[in-house]
């Protein structure tokens, strides 16, 4: 309250000092007038020798200015009502998480934002991704508020931000209200804490002018989180619980419900919702949820569990007698975030600049704990993208027995985007002769369960065909032929074997020379 009536204040000076200095100018009205005529002379010879270039440079001044506020009046609607902001702002100011990124991503350092805490790991209160981005903007730090007794509403005053964006944060009506009296302010549109970082990105960028360049930049994280995402393909599908459960007390399963944007983001990547998860969210608009300890076969279908914890979190967990009854903390299949200053913690919750410090890492580290996908070599195949190369199994009973039967084998399966860009003209000769087909099939597996250390090891495998095929390493690059294809995702087991998706299609002696390319 007393930083409320300092604001308060502050506004009554600068109107009082206001009405002091138009009193002022009353009094020196006539001798104003009286340099009138000199002025408006000088002016006027001003005028007539001014260069054609300036008055190109000013007119062109003019038109800038002109296509700069044609956004403007904008209306944002939000969860308290509505927001006018009648010129493009100069001063963003920020609040609470993330919202101080849209304009940074888009190369506007805002005059103030949010100390962070969460993901903190050197003290300064600024993120290490905001840090790099700062640093490629040439920038300081802008200054900073503490949160720690809620808003500091006298440092955002003291900054002169004309607008405050927090389209992502917590306010209550009486932040907005307090918020209000210092500039304008840009709310979450619905539910505290709810909106997703790239509905975050678009409302932050329209309410500062930048629409189009905000819609671009969603545009190219999606991009950006698909390619990545194609990376890990034996995650997709696979249902998730990102929890909290308690060491000192298991006897709750809490969890993040799909209002939350770090559970969303995670459905949004291709990753599956537990069904009870998916039931309790769609009945409330809570952000957090439980489930007793008790009735933890409601949550029978969850393939992998994130949660926030330490060092010991997960073999804590796995050993409680109530929780070990559900597989993922009963098999390790649990990553733990540790929130203590970690900001790879902090980057689970994605925001603009976080998505691309840590997407990559975060997925690795879901995908060193998740579940192995389970059926035949053919079946786990499709985890490393390859599921076309079974529709031609039928035209080869030998590699149909091999790959499907109780094993072990080892098959090498060319991806699908790779089948997609084969030869036209091989793929056309193969479906035209059978046997010319099931000789390449047969060439596609070995007996045993081979992993890539095996066949790095041996340097040829010998395959169900009687062919060889030779294997070198270059770099971290298992090749196979002398480069008619390299394995792309490897040690995929099965039930039966072991899968290697690889990235083209493998021709043996005797399909070379039928087909004129030996």
């Amino acid at each position: 309250m007393q930083k409320y009536l300092r604001v308060l204040a502050m506004l009554l000076a600068i109107a009082l000092f206001a009405a002091a200095c138009g009193s002022d100018d009353d009094s020196s009205a006539d001798e104003g007038s009286d340099s009138a005529s000199a002025s408006d002379s000088a002016s006027a010879s001003a005028t007539e020798t001014a260069e054609p270039e300036e008055e190109e440079e000013a007119m062109e001044d003019e038109e800038d200015a002109a296509m700069v506020d044609e956004n403007f009046p904008v209306t944002i609607t939000h969860a308290f009502g509505e927001t006018v902001i009648e010129s493009k702002p100069e001063r963003i100011g920020t609040v609470a998480w993330a919202n101080h990124e849209v304009p940074l991503a888009l190369g506007i350092v805002p005059v103030v934002m949010e100390f962070q805490t969460w993901g903190d790991d050197d003290g300064n209160g600024v993120l290490p991704w905001v840090e790099e981005k700062l640093a490629e903007l040439g920038a300081e730090t802008p200054e900073l508020y503490d949160p720690t007794d809620g808003i500091d509403f006298e440092t955002i005053a003291d900054a002169g931000p004309d607008i405050i964006l927090a389209s992502y944060s917590g306010l209550t009506q009486e932040d907005y209200d307090t918020l209000s009296q210092i500039a304008p302010v840009v709310a979450y549109p619905e539910f505290a804490w709810g909106t997703p970082w790239d509905e975050m990105i678009r409302i932050n960028a329209t309410a500062i002018g930048l629409e189009a360049e905000g819609e671009q930049l969603v545009t190219d994280l999606n991009d950006e989180i698909a390619a990545t995402f194609a990376e890990f393909p034996a995650l997709s599908g696979q249902n998730i619980l990102f929890s909290f459960v308690s060491e000192a007390d298991t006897s709750q399963i809490g969890f993040y419900s799909s209002v939350d944007t770090r559970p969303k983001f995670l459905e949004r990547l291709g990753f599956g919702v537990p069904a009870y998860v998916a039931e309790t969210s769609a009945e409330s608009d809570e952000f957090f949820g439980g489930v007793s300890a008790e009735e933890a076969d409601l949550l029978s279908d969850v393939d992998i569990v994130i949660t926030y914890g330490g060092d010991e979190t997960a073999a804590a967990l796995a050993a409680d007698p109530l929780l070990s009854t559900l597989e993922p903390f009963a098999n390790g299949n649990v990553l733990v975030l540790n929130g203590d200053g970690d900001p790879f913690a902090a980057s689970a919750n994605p925001s603009p600049l976080s998505i691309s410090w840590g997407l990559r890492d975060y997925l690795s580290a879901i995908a060193e704990i998740a579940p192995p996908p389970s059926g035949t070599v053919l079946e786990v195949a499709a985890f490393g993208g390859s599921t076309l190369i079974g529709n031609f199994a039928s035209f080869s009973p030998t590699f149909a027995e091999a790959i499907n039967g109780p094993g072990p084998i080892t098959a090498f399966l060319p991806s699908d985007t790779s089948l997609a860009a084969a030869d036209a003209g091989v793929v056309g000769a193969l479906q035209a002769d059978p046997e010319l087909l099931d000789s390449v099939l047969q060439y596609h597996a070995a007996a045993g369960a081979l992993t890539a250390e095996d066949i790095i090891a041996g340097g040829t495998i010998e395959t169900i065909s009687g062919d060889v095929v030779t294997v070198t390493v270059d770099g971290d690059t298992v090749v196979l032929n002398d480069g008619q294809a390299t394995v792309a995702t490897a040690d995929i087991i099965a039930d039966n074997g072991i899968t290697h998706v690889i990235d083209g299609l493998l021709l043996p002696p005797s399909a070379l020379e039928v087909l004129g390319l030996s």
